[in-house]
C-alpha cells in the first residue's frame, strides 16, 4: 500500500537565532528526531531542512531529509520560499499533508494543511503593549488568519493558546493543545562544581525585551537589598538573553551599575554553543516575570534541573508550571522582593519547590508531543 506522505518545512527556521530559531526551533528539532521512533502506521515524513539543521539529524533513520539552501534574512527570498517554491515541492513529493512549525502557511497548496501556533506575538505587541510591529507584523498578523482560515488543524503548545487562538479565530478550524516537552539533564548539578557555592544566585533567562519582565526583576532585586541591606554581597541577579531591543538593552545595563544594584546584577548574552545545563549551572532560583509567553520552557527547564521557580502569575505559567513555582505579580516590586526573601532564607521552602518541580515535569514528554501530533497528521491525511 502507498504510504501517505506529510511534509514538515524547517527551512525558515535558524538553529538557535533569536525569535523563530529559539522556542520554535527548540520545538521543530525535538518533533522530528521524537517522529523518527514513531510508529507512522502507513505515513511517511520527509522533512525540509537547511544545511544547518542536519547536524541535529545525524542520527535519524525513518524520516527522509531533503536540504535546501538557507534563507537568510532578505524578505524576497522567504516569501518566494513559502509562497512559491513550497508548493511546488510538495506537488513534486505528491505530499497529503504539509506541516509548518509557525503560522506562514502557502497562500494556494494543493495538499492539506497542519499549522502549529506558538504564540499571538504580534496581536500581542499591538494590543497590549502599543507597539507597531510594522509591516512585518502586519503580513505575520495576516498570515495567522490565512493560517486558520485554511489549515485543516492548527496546534497550539498549551491550552492558554488554544483558548486565545478559539478567541480570535471561533470555528475557523479544529485546535488541538498539544504541550511541548522537557529535556531533562544527564546528571544532577553538584554544589562543588560550581564557582561559587556561597554566592546566591538568582538566574533570569529571556531575550532582552520590555514585556519579557527583566525591568520589573531589576526593580524587585532593587527592592530587595533596600530593605534586606544584609544580603548585598551575598546574593545576584543574573540576566541571560539576547538583546533584541538595543534602546531597551542598553537602558536597563546603565541602570544596573547605580546605586544599590551595582556589582549584584549581571547581564550576559547568549553564547550559542552553550547547553542549557551550563547556562542554568549556576542558580539557586530562578525568576521570570514575563507578561507574555505561548508556553514558557524556561521554567520547566529549571525544574528539570531541580532548581525554585518563582515566575508571573499568568494562565499559561500557571498551567505549565503547576505545583512547581511560586506565582507573583510581576508589577508588584514589594511583594516579589518578599517572595524572593523568604525563599532565599528558606532551605526547606526552596526544597519543597524542587521536589513539586520534580512532579510537575512528569507532565511533559517530547515523545509524547510528537505521538500527538502523528495522530494530527493521520486525522488530516485520511
Amino acid at each position: 500500500m502507498k504510504k501517505r506522505r506529510i511534509l514538515i518545512d524547517l527551512v525558515p527556521i535558524r538553529p538557535g537565532v533569536g525569535g523563530s530559531g529559539s522556542g520554535i526551533w527548540t520545538h521543530a528539532r525535538h518533533l522530528v528526531q521524537e517522529l523518527d521512533r514513531v510508529d507512522l502506521q502507513d505515513m511517511e515524513i520527509h522533512c525540509l531542512i537547511t544545511p544547518a539543521h542536519r547536524p541535529f539529524f545525524k542520527e535519524l533513520r525513518n524520516i527522509h531529509l531533503h536540504e535546501y539552501k538557507e534563507l537568510g534574512g532578505g524578505v524576497l527570498p522567504r516569501l518566494l520560499w513559502i509562497h512559491v517554491r513550497l508548493p511546488v515541492i510538495c506537488g513534486r513529493l505528491n505530499a497529503k499533508v504539509l506541516h509548518k512549525l509557525a503560522t506562514e502557511t502557502p497562500l494556494f497548496l494543493g495538499a492539506e494543511r497542519v499549522t502549529t501556533v506558538h504564540d499571538f506575538f504580534n496581536e500581542f505587541m499591538q494590543e497590549e503593549q502599543r507597539v507597531s510591529t510594522g509591516a512585518a507584523g502586519r503580513y505575520f498578523a495576516w498570515m495567522t488568519r490565512v493560517g486558520f482560515r485554511k489549515s485543516n488543524t492548527v496546534i497550539t503548545v498549551s491550552e492558554a493558546m488554544r483558548d486565545e487562538a478559539l478567541l480570535r479565530y471561533p470555528g475557523a478550524t479544529e485546535v488541538v493543545a498539544i504541550h511541548n516537552g522537557v529535556n531533562l539533564p544527564e546528571a544532577q548539578r553538584s554544589q562543588a562544581e560550581r564557582e561559587n557555592p556561597s554566592l546566591f544566585t538568582i538566574l533570569y533567562v529571556a531575550k532582552f525585551m520590555p514585556y519579557k519582565g527583566q525591568q520589573q526583576a531589576v526593580d524587585a532585586f532593587e527592592h530587595l537589598l533596600e530593605q534586606w541591606p544584609h544580603l548585598k554581597g551575598k546574593v545576584r541577579l543574573v540576566m541571560h538573553g539576547f538583546s533584541n531591543d538595543e534602546a531597551f538593552y542598553e537602558a536597563l545595563k546603565k541602570r544596573i551599575g547605580q546605586g544599590v544594584l551595582a556589582g549584584s546584577v549581571e547581564m550576559r548574552p547568549y553564547e550559542r554553543a552553550k547547553t542549557i545545563e551550563e547556562i542554568y549551572a549556576e542558580a539557586d532560583l530562578f525568576l521570570f516575570l514575563t507578561r507574555y509567553e505561548g508556553f514558557g520552557l524556561p521554567v520547566v527547564e529549571a525544574q528539570a534541573l531541580d532548581i525554585p521557580v518563582v515566575c508571573s502569575d499568568i494562565p499559561v505559567l500557571r498551567e505549565v508550571g503547576g505545583v512547581g513555582a511560586w506565582y507573583v505579580k510581576p508589577d508588584e516590586a514589594d511583594a516579589v522582593a518578599t517572595s524572593l526573601e523568604r525563599i532565599i532564607g528558606d532551605q526547606q521552602e526552596r526544597d519543597a519547590l524542587v521536589e513539586a518541580g520534580r512532579t510537575n515535569i512528569k507532565r511533559f514528554s517530547w515523545a509524547k508531543m510528537a505521538k500527538a501530533t502523528a495522530e494530527v497528521y493521520y486525522r488530516a491525511s485520511r
